[in-house]
């Protein structure tokens, strides 16, 4: 049987480089949301973003999601996108879809993380650095919510991709 495991968590979090890691031990396959969204789209998420804004492009995500957990082939991580699973009721929809791991990362962690990745991120391109700490701490507050609906979580020092390789195991004993 097929198994898909999505990866929810804020951005910068490390959904990306932890899924593509246990996919590649596990011999899974790996998709990125928004990795999938572009090449979908023929467009990059930014573009997406700036031509048709945010309930556009959560639309496209929701859509994608289910494309992703229709597919057939092997089994798959899927890394999402840091809003996804707070749109609509996408957090239903990827714990009805596969089973659902949050990647729990601090305030901190996530600045250290997203101060360097700026330019490829839409939502946090214009707020200066100094800004920062407190935009992921308010937008956090309200994704915290969603993200704590996932089905395991896994939090520092445990958010790796060997512990995450570990709890899909025994999720399918």
């Amino acid at each position: 049987m097929e198994r898909t495991v999505f990866l929810v968590g804020f951005m910068g979090a490390g959904k990306t480089t932890l899924g593509k890691e246990a996919a590649k031990w596990m011999g899974w396959d790996f998709v990125d949301l928004d990795h999938f969204i572009e090449a979908e789209e023929g467009t990059t998420i930014r573009q997406i973003f700036e031509a048709n804004g945010e309930s556009f492009f959560r639309e496209i995500e929701r859509e994608s999601l289910r494309k992703i957990a229709r597919s057939s082939g092997k089994n798959r991580i899927v890394a999402t996108g840091g809003g996804a699973p707070c749109y609509g009721d996408n957090m239903a929809l990827i714990n009805e879809l596969g089973i659902s791991i949050y990647l729990k990362a601090s305030v901190e962690m996530l600045y250290n993380r997203l101060r360097l990745q700026k330019d490829e991120r839409p939502m946090i391109r214009a707020v200066a650095d100094e800004n920062l700490p407190g935009f992921i701490q308010n937008l956090l507050e309200k994704r915290e919510p969603f993200y704590q609906k996932a089905h395991f979580t896994l939090e520092f020092p445990h958010l790796t991709s060997r512990a995450m390789v570990h709890l899909i195991q025994e999720i399918q004993v």
